[in-house]
């Protein structure tokens, strides 16, 4: 998250903070992997805080090859 707000040049503020929730259950044909990122960027607005969350996804399928991403600002 960072490394993108330094390419957007956008300061973040220090009480920012990621949690992932990861779940696991049955799926047809096996198990699956459910996760949930909740974001918090106190102080800046709701739609520049997801086009940031949003443009952090995208750079890091860019890096990685995940089977399913869910992102929940």
């Amino acid at each position: 998250m960072k490394f993108v707000a330094m390419q957007k040049k956008v300061a973040l503020p220090a009480d920012t903070s990621i949690t992932g929730l990861v779940g696991i259950g049955q799926i047809p044909g096996g198990f699956g992997i459910e996760v949930e990122l909740r974001v918090s960027i106190p102080g800046m607005a709701r739609a520049d805080a997801e086009a940031l969350v949003h443009a952090r996804t995208r750079s890091a399928r860019t890096r990685t090859r995940p089977a399913a991403t869910s992102t929940s600002p």
